[in-house]
C-alpha cells in the first residue's frame, strides 16, 4: 500500500484519531498531527462534502470532487453530449458541469477561510482544467456569482482566474446574455 493510500485509509477509518470535527451533522475523526488542532471543532456553515475534500487534501496532497470513476464518467458524458447535441449546448451536461465547478468553488472558499494556500491553488487548477476542457458559458454563471459574492481574494485568486477564463473564451461569453448580466453586476471586483 502506497503512502497516499495509507493516509487515505487513516482518514477513511479514523484509526488512531485524536480529534473530531463536526460538519453538517457528520463527525470526521482526524489526527492532530495532520490538522494541527486540539479537542473538537464544529463548522456549522460548511458542507460535509466540501470539508471531506479539504481533509483528503491535507492527508494526501490532492482531492477529488467525486470518486475517480464518476469523474471519468462525467467527462465522457460531457464529450458525448456535445457531439450529440452540438458544442456546449446540452442542458443536462451543462448542469452537471456547473455542479462540478461549484464543488471546486466551495473547496476554494473553504481553503481561503482556513488559509490553506496550497489547497486554494489546487482548487483553482482543477476549476480551470474543467473549464478549459469544455467551456460552457451557462455552467459558469453560478460559480461566477459564488466567487464574486465571497469577498476579494487578491490578484491571484479564483476571481482573477475566472476573469482570465472569461477573456480567453470571450467569443462564447458575449453570446450568453445571462453571464454578461452577471458580470456587469461585478464591474468593480477589488
Amino acid at each position: 500500500m502506497s503512502y497516499i493510500e495509507q493516509q487515505r485509509d487513516l482518514l477513511r477509518t479514523g484509526e488512531f484519531s485524536d480529534f473530531s470535527i463536526h460538519v453538517e451533522g457528520r463527525e470526521f475523526n482526524v489526527h492532530r498531527i495532520i490538522e494541527g488542532l486540539e479537542g473538537t471543532a464544529s463548522l456549522p456553515e460548511e458542507k460535509a462534502e466540501t470539508f471531506e475534500r479539504v481533509l483528503e487534501f491535507l492527508y494526501t496532497g490532492d482531492y477529488y470532487s467525486q470518486p475517480l470513476e464518476e469523474e471519468t464518467d462525467l467527462h465522457a458524458m460531457l464529450v458525448l453530449e456535445d457531439i450529440r447535441f452540438g458544442a456546449n449546448t446540452d442542458p443536462v451536461a451543462t448542469e452537471k458541469q456547473s455542479q462540478e465547478l461549484m464543488r471546486h468553488v466551495n473547496v476554494y472558499i473553504l481553503a481561503k477561510y482556513l488559509q490553506i494556500d496550497a489547497l486554494k491553488r489546487r482548487s483553482i487548477s482543477k476549476f480551470s482544467e474543467l473549464v478549459t476542457r469544455r467551456f460552457r458559458p451557462a455552467a459558469f454563471i453560478e460559480p461566477f456569482a459564488q466567487v464574486f459574492n465571497h469577498g476579494s481574494d487578491g490578484g491571484d485568486g479564483l476571481r482573477a482566474e475566472i476573469l482570465d477564463l472569461c477573456a480567453k473564451h470571450s467569443l462564447y461569453v458575449v453570446r450568453d446574455e445571462q453571464l454578461v448580466r452577471e458580470a456587469r453586476g461585478y464591474q468593480s471586483y477589488g
